[in-house]
């Protein structure tokens, strides 16, 4: 069984009281702030997006990653090929060796 805490004078009561009221005051700064960058944040993703939605966000996200991955390739196989044919190129303009 836990002993119950010493009785405390009205001073440190008063003490703990406003330390309590000081970090209530410093969590409601806190939920402010971040509710605030929350709706920028939320204005942001429509005015980029169409929308703030986080699902519809994410598909979009795993949509343009799609996208992206299909550029990569197209572009990796354009310089596949660009390579092969310099690769031609430069065998058909060497000189013969004797």
């Amino acid at each position: 069984m836990t002993t119950p805490p010493p009785p405390q004078t009205i001073e440190q009561l008063q003490q703990r009281f406003r330390e309590l009221q000081r970090l209530q005051v410093a969590a409601e700064t806190r939920k402010e702030g971040a509710l605030a960058r929350l709706q920028q944040v939320q204005a942001d993703a429509r005015s980029l997006f169409g929308t703030d939605d986080v699902a519809v966000l994410t598909d979009q996200l795993a949509a343009m990653k799609a996208k992206n991955e299909q550029s990569r390739a197209a572009y990796q196989s354009a310089l596949d090929v660009i390579e092969r044919e310099l690769t031609a190129v430069e065998r058909d303009l060497r000189p013969p060796t004797a």
